[in-house]
């Protein structure tokens, strides 16, 4: 995990540094529903790991791994300055 449930701010792992580092915080009176943060040994095409979202009871904390079964997959469209960026 990445960024806990509950989390009002985004975290993102830095592998070089090996640690957790505040991004940014998210709008005011919100935060995150679900535990999110990345599958461990995967790329996507833009070289960066695949992103996931566990959907479970309990709150975990940045670090950790969850074991979890895949319920679905999602392919998005990102932004770059304005511009679409192939998936």
């Amino acid at each position: 995990m990445e960024t806990p449930r509950g989390a009002e701010a985004k975290l993102t792992y830095k592998p070089k540094k090996k640690l957790f580092e505040y991004t940014r915080p998210l709008p005011a009176g919100l935060a995150y529903p679900y535990d999110w943060g990345f599958l461990p040994s995967t790329l996507g095409d833009d070289d960066d790991t695949l992103d996931g979202l566990v959907i479970h009871e309990a709150t975990s904390a940045p670090g950790v791994v969850i074991k979890c079964d895949l319920l679905a997959a999602l392919c998005v469209m990102q932004a770059e300055n304005g511009e679409t960026v192939k998936p």
